[in-house]
């Protein structure tokens, strides 16, 4: 059974106990209790991938003839899994002509012409995966080497030392779901007798995948006799950027506008998606994305609740976001000169293959 899927059976679970112990009725002040997802069916977090140097690589300083290697580890921290290929690590801060950096020759090259700098994953990065609220198994790693076999300083340094900045920059798409638990109804504004299952207004709670981009608030609003409204509000909540999840190939030449895009899709249980259901306040010819500004974005989804069936009743309102997203690091590393050795290449002589 989905996650999703676990989820809605909770809530029913929890909505029949509350029935019973009630004898038939729920008191004014359980409907958060009600409608509130019952279980965590994710672990959480505001993590993708996560980025590291690895040990030693590069050290801290270098003498000018000495080869080094630069490493990176990459972690899944999130709940989504991250295909081979589908994050990419660039090096900048370095000449990679000076350094001899010429990543064409690996087996991890981005595949992209003219870029020299940059490997990708040859892996699935697994997600995380909650077993109990005690356990949970990590998501997977890989470490990508800039090593090249020659990777030095290439321009003799008289005297001294020169420091650099190694600036690591990874990108990559990556996915968060969340889902609510939406009270529905046919008639919106129709009076009935009795005790109703749950509130058509208010704020429901939610429950995210763990991923940078969060859901941190949705609120159900009544639109008229037949119809109601969702205000949702998302949040880039980790420590790197969105951006345009079909820019990954370019993510180191992002315009302005391939900035804060978040693609969404929706459904609700019981409730045809087609017409039935609709982003008002999304953009793009499909309504299907957002704009964050200030790292930040309110959508609405109104739902046609006229083939609903009657009496108010809860189902599992399910969010899914997609998006590229931009993160980086960096480490000093210093040349110290050794003029009786000298490089052992100039940049005209790197290895090519």
């Amino acid at each position: 059974m989905k996650a999703k899927e676990l989820l809605i059976v909770s809530i029913f679970a929890v909505l029949f106990i509350g029935l019973v112990f009630s004898s038939g009725c729920i008191k004014k002040g359980q409907e958060e209790a009600v409608v509130a997802p019952a279980a965590a069916i994710w672990q959480g977090g505001t993590q993708g991938v996560a980025m590291s140097f690895y040990s030693n690589m590069p050290p801290a300083q270098v003498y000018e003839p000495v080869q080094f290697n630069i490493g990176l580890l990459l972690e899944n921290k999130g709940e989504y899994v991250v295909e081979s290929g589908a994050a990419r690590v660039y090096i900048e801060g370095i000449n990679p002509d000076i350094y001899c950096l010429n990543t064409t020759n690996m087996t991890e090259d981005c595949g992209l012409p003219g870029v020299k700098n940059c490997l990708k994953n040859t892996e699935n990065l697994s997600a995380i995966k909650k077993i109990s609220d005690i356990e949970v198994i990590p998501g997977g790693q890989q470490l990508l080497i800039f090593d090249d076999d020659d990777l030095h300083y290439t321009v003799d340094i008289p005297s001294g030392s020169i420091e650099s900045t190694i600036l690591a920059r990874l990108c990559y798409t990556y996915h968060t779901d969340a889902v609510a638990a939406a009270c529905l109804k046919q008639q919106i504004f129709t009076q009935t007798t009795g005790t109703q299952a749950c509130e058509i207004s208010g704020d429901k709670r939610v429950q995210n995948s763990g991923g940078p981009v969060q859901v941190t608030r949705v609120t159900e609003i009544p639109m008229g006799s037949q119809r109601v409204g969702f205000q949702i509000e998302i949040a880039n909540q980790g420590a790197g950027e969105v951006f345009n999840k079909s820019e990954v190939n370019n993510c180191t030449e992002l315009m302005y506008g391939d900035m804060n895009i978040v693609n969404i899709s929706w459904s609700i249980s019981g409730i045809p998606t087609d017409k039935n259901i609709e982003c008002t306040t999304c953009q793009g010819p499909n309504k299907n994305y957002v704009t964050l500004v200030n790292g930040r974005n309110t959508f609405m989804l109104t739902v046609k609740t006229d083939a609903a069936p009657p009496g108010a009743y809860i189902e599992s309102l399910d969010l899914d976001f997609d998006y590229g997203y931009r993160q980086q690091i960096t480490q000093s590393l210093k040349m110290i000169a050794v003029p009786e050795v000298g490089p052992k290449y100039t940049s005209a002589t790197c290895p090519t293959s």
